[in-house]
């Protein structure tokens, strides 16, 4: 049976998810069938209509699934059942579960959330257990098909907000069949999980103390609603108790609204961005006590109020100190339009929470754990860039998802 022109892409489709989704339509289908060899790489890129590297990395993504098999060469052979090869490799092997498979182009630093599943990975690799990483939507669906229906070794889930609540299904699935769940956040529906997360407490407590030493003495924390995520409950009760050991009295948090913060630079533009955040530190940066220091809510969130600070004539490196988090400033396209970066920032340890997962896991799974949920704290690192050396190494990140 011929195959016929790939249908097209879904809106916002990745040439490399929609390669694999229909490869596995033809599969499926019949049109490729079980012992047949594949066509050549380049056939499927005319076919396909996209790169040879493209092909590649799907073709191994199913050969990692257990859909094809590697002949000679560069020769791969479906399946005998293709249709369930996941549920057959998934015994005894190790699922990660994320929204971030591989780095996102630019993401160059280890701050970007996507270090966090390669870090498990890396470590998932030295058990010499098999790796099975599924994005949430593809998690459904094998669950929805009946492919999930195998006993491995243990899970790792590093989804959070939106596409952690549509994981349920799949969850409650793992946990009734006691499958070990490890999860990245301590979010109050982790609570009943094993979990590992960044000390967001003691991170904010660094930056504080740090501006403090500095000679800050009015520091505004400015950030994004909704207000009550854990991670800024827990900054906040740590920049209160910074601020108060040094005798200082903590100033109410600025909340920006929802509706101005989901607004993209792109929408607006960075100055039409600046200008509005500089609405709301009115009241802040002007009057008889103006702040001298503001925490924001990441390195991206520092960008734009850098901007907004110079429209009032304070200079962001003198005036007024501004505190950043998750440390990937020098990644931030937004630079291009504000030269300066957050003053110090914290690194909330991707790369080791990654691993940690992994390592809590085999606790679990060896039975050294009490029995109730467990929750580890992977301890922040305060990063003044200005103090950093250029040629400063990156974490090693070990070879990529492709590879």
């Amino acid at each position: 049976m011929p195959l016929t022109n790939a249908p097209l892409s879904v809106e916002n489709e990745a040439p490399r998810a929609r390669a694999i989704r229909v490869l596995k339509g033809w599969i499926h289908q019949g049109t490729l069938r079980p012992g047949m060899p594949l066509p050549p790489e380049r056939d499927l890129c005319n076919r396909l209509g996209t790169s040879q590297t493209t092909v590649q990395r799907a073709l191994r993504v199913l050969e990692a699934e257990g859909i094809v098999s590697p002949l000679t060469g560069r020769t791969r052979l479906v399946a005998a059942d293709g249709t369930r090869a996941t549920a057959s490799l998934i015994t005894q092997g190790l699922v990660i579960i994320s929204p971030l498979l591989e780095t996102i182009s630019g993401h160059n630093m280890s701050g970007w959330l996507e270090y966090i599943t390669l870090g498990a990975i890396a470590a998932a690799r030295q058990t010499g257990r098999h790796i099975i990483t599924l994005d949430p939507r593809r998690a459904l669906e094998e669950w929805r098909h009946g492919r999930l229906s195998g006993q491995p070794y243990g899970v790792l889930i590093t989804a959070e907000n939106q596409a952690r609540t549509e994981l349920q299904p799949v969850i409650q699935a793992f946990t009734a069949a006691k499958v070990p769940v490890v999860v990245y956040g301590d979010s109050p529906e982790n609570g009943t999980f094993d979990r590992v997360t960044a000390d967001h407490a003691a991170g904010c407590a660094q930056l504080t103390q740090w501006l403090i030493q500095q000679g800050r003495r009015r520091i505004l924390p400015v950030w994004p609603e909704p207000r009550d995520l854990y991670w800024k409950v827990q900054r906040r009760q740590g920049y209160e108790q910074a601020m108060r050991q040094a005798g200082l009295e903590p100033l109410p948090t600025l909340w920006i609204p929802s509706t101005v913060v989901g607004l993209t630079t792109k929408q607006m533009g960075f100055q039409a961005f600046a200008h509005t955040l500089a609405g709301y530190l009115i009241p802040y940066l002007t009057g008889p006590e103006p702040v001298d220091a503001l925490l924001a809510a990441s390195d991206g969130n520092s960008v734009p109020l850098i901007a907004a600070c110079r429209l009032f004539g304070r200079q962001p490196d003198r005036e007024v100190l501004i505190a950043g988090y998750d440390h990937y400033s020098a990644d931030i396209p937004e630079r291009a339009f504000e030269p300066a970066g957050p003053a110090v920032t914290i690194d909330k340890g991707n790369w080791q929470i990654g691993q940690a997962l992994v390592e809590l896991l085999a606790q679990r799974v060896q039975g050294t754990l009490p029995p109730e949920p467990q929750c580890r704290l992977i301890a922040p690192r305060l990063v003044v860039p200005a103090e950093m050396p250029a040629d400063t190494p990156m974490p090693d990140t070990g070879p990529t998802l492709e590879e």
